[in-house]
């Protein structure tokens, strides 16, 4: 038995947390027309995905890919997926002018 080839696609989401704290909300004008808020909060929910499908054995838990097999048969495959929870920094950008002149 040998350790699977690691995969490196995958997707994170920001699925957030009803019970999360913020512990710091700042905002920042940049210029005249754009600001930046950041927000920091614990024990916050994020969630990676993994975008391949692995066979997963029900005993032992390990798991082969299937970009690494030829197997046809694909009923007993699943997508990876886990929820962590952490501190989060979130920075959202404003732009508080827009304009509808188009070129």
């Amino acid at each position: 038995m040998r350790k699977p080839d690691r995969s490196y696609r995958s997707d994170d989401y920001y699925i957030g947390d009803t019970t999360r704290q913020v512990m710091y909300k700042k905002t920042f004008l940049v210029s005249d027309t754009e600001k930046l808020q950041m927000e920091t909060s614990t024990n916050d929910s994020l969630m990676v995905v993994c975008n391949d499908v692995f066979f997963v054995c029900d005993r032992c838990g390990y798991a082969k890919s299937s970009s690494s097999e030829k197997e046809e048969k694909k009923a007993d495959w699943e997508t990876l997926k886990e929820e962590y929870r952490v501190d989060i920094v979130c920075a959202v950008f404003f732009c508080l002018k827009i304009t509808t002149d188009i070129m």
